[in-house]
């Protein structure tokens, strides 16, 4: 990028800047407090945006001279112009991740580590999320699927994925400790860890034999049960048989009595039924025919024509009080008896029937029924069988249960040590030492040497860029130099920047920390870089007490007093 022409109106110290660029260098001097480094910021400001004093646009106010109402700095370039108008802070700037560097090369050894690693990515166009870096955990053995998982991550860059994957291995340890009942993961241990088993396990074969055991003992409960019911039924059946035959015994005990009362019954009924046939009919002085009681409802028959009819007195004559009297007596009589006869029948009957109910039932009986107490004894015997048989397959199972879930967690354990390894890979291969110093040897290579060249031509200490991100001036780390070390190793540092991101724009403030060897050094390597094109445009600020002589062609110095350089300059 070669820059044509500086502006700058009322901008901090700078308070009138015409400069037009015509040399591939141009060195910017003065006394202090002349406004040198306030060009410089302008600058700064209107090419990238970016305000060196103040960091919010509300305060860029205090960016103006004093007393002045606006202002303003421009910079005219082969890429274009760019400005910044102040307090308003709108102006159009020029958008590339080195510029910032070349501007201000001491901005890269502020960074740290992560933030030099991150730009010399996107110097040398490496990304983080590209296939390169893909191929590289596949060829460092890292598991596919945890590729696909942190992937998405690599677009915030190696750091944010490194910690997604460390914090993946610790969930994964978290789960092996767990697993392993509170064990703290190691490598060599989680390596051979197996959960603890039953010193015994069963096999399908021993298992249905007790599995048999306990159905046998099943089937021998269900039978002494069923023989205990059949007992029990029997046993009930023989009590209610005898209390029956008990019942019965008091109806058979009577048989003989009946048989006397019937006997007894008879004779009356005979008798009252004789002296009643004594009896004239009513109205006839005839005796009453033959009469027979009915053995239900005691009614007097008679026997006409060989058939027994009931006895119809005949028509009422003249009647003999005394004779009637005997007749309803006697009558009364034989229905008494008549009734006895039929209710003795009635009796010996029930008694015969129960006796014959008795021998019935006493043949049924037959011998006395069985105890349960032996049968009970033998129910217990095959159930105490059956709970030892059932504990013994419950205990055969839970043994084969815990060794099946011992195995089950030596195997999920075994996963989650493997994701701890698979994930820790992954972080090691993300690590800065891994793939991104694989990456980054690519591209130190080049910036190294552009280093090494620099220190040649402006015989310094070389500096070097290590893959841990250190600065180092041959090997003193950047943080021990000197003032005038680390300003030699910001300006090598900006040159190959420059150089290497193709804008070959380079801007060095406060050149007077060097000394007058330093200042000729530095002056050499100027014209040399121009010379060979490798500098389109550089800008040096110091502080001299007057403009050098003597320079070489590729370098214009201007003088700067009072916050006025260039034609303006002239003009006054």
């Amino acid at each position: 990028m070669k820059i044509t022409h500086i502006t700058a109106q009322a901008y901090l110290g700078a308070s009138a800047v015409d400069l037009a660029i015509t040399t591939p260098v141009t060195l910017i001097a003065g006394k202090n407090g002349a406004g040198k480094s306030s060009l410089q910021e302008a600058i700064r400001h209107a090419m990238g945006g970016d305000a060196a004093r103040v960091a919010l646009k509300k305060d860029f106010k205090a960016l103006m001279s004093d007393g002045a109402s606006s202002s303003y700095a421009t910079v005219a370039t082969s890429e274009g112009e760019f400005s910044i108008v102040l307090p308003s802070g709108k102006g159009m700037h020029f958008d590339h991740g080195a510029l910032p560097f070349v501007l201000d090369p001491a901005r890269f050894a502020r960074l740290d580590a992560n933030e030099r690693r991150g730009f010399l990515f996107g110097l040398f166009g490496l990304s983080p999320d590209g296939p390169a870096v893909v191929d590289a955990l596949k060829a460092r053995g890292c598991a596919a699927a945890k590729i696909d998982q942190v992937r998405p991550l690599l677009r915030a860059g190696f750091d944010a994925a490194a910690k997604e994957a460390q914090g993946k291995a610790r969930d994964a340890k978290a789960s092996w400790k767990t697993l392993t009942g509170g064990e703290t993961w190691g490598k060599d241990k989680a390596a051979g860890w197996k959960a603890s088993k039953p010193e015994e396990t069963y096999s399908r074969d021993q298992i249905a034999l007790a599995e048999r055991l306990v159905a046998e003992s099943d089937d021998s409960i269900a039978r002494s049960n069923q023989q205990i019911g059949e007992a029990r039924a029997k046993a009930r059946q023989h009590a209610e048989s005898a209390k029956r035959i008990d019942e019965l015994k008091a109806k058979a005990a009577k048989l003989q009595a009946a048989r006397i009362k019937l006997n007894l019954d008879q004779a009356e009924l005979e008798e009252w039924t004789a002296k009643l046939a004594t009896l004239p009919e009513p109205g006839s002085n005839k005796p009453a025919p033959h009469l027979y009681g009915c053995p239900c409802c005691g009614v007097a028959l008679q026997i006409v024509g060989g058939e027994l009819v009931k006895y119809e007195l005949p028509e009422a004559g003249p009647l003999d009080p005394d004779v009637e009297t005997k007749r309803k007596q006697w009558s009364d009589a034989v229905a008494l008896y008549t009734r006895s006869v039929a209710n003795d029948q009635r009796d010996i009957a029930d008694a015969e029937r129960a006796a014959q109910e008795i021998k019935d039932l006493e043949q049924r009986l037959g011998d006395a029924p069985p105890a349960t107490e032996r049968l009970e004894q033998t129910l217990a015997g095959h159930q105490a069988d059956r709970k030892a048989r059932a504990a013994t397959l419950a205990q055969m199972f839970e043994a084969n249960r815990l060794a099946q879930l011992a195995d089950e967690n030596t195997k999920k354990a075994a996963q989650a040590h493997a994701d701890v390894l698979a994930w820790l890979a992954i972080s090691d291969a993300l690590a800065p030492d891994g793939i991104p110093a694989e990456m980054l040897a690519s591209a130190l290579g080049p910036i190294n040497e552009r280093l090494a060249d620099a220190a040649s031509m402006a015989e310094w200490v070389p500096i070097t860029i290590t893959r841990d991100m250190d600065i180092l001036a041959g090997l003193r780390p950047y943080a021990l130099l000197s003032e005038s070390e680390k300003w030699r190793a910001d300006a090598m540092i900006g040159a190959a920047i420059a150089e290497l991101s193709g804008l070959r724009l380079l801007v060095l403030d406060r050149f007077d920390v060097l000394d007058a060897k330093g200042r000729e050094d530095l002056i050499y390597w100027l014209d040399a870089m121009a010379a060979e094109g490798l500098l389109d445009t550089a800008l040096v600020f110091g502080t001299m007490k007057a403009l050098p002589a003597g320079l070489p062609e590729t370098i214009t110095p201007v003088w700067i007093e009072g916050g006025v350089a260039g034609e303006m300059r002239e003009a006054a």
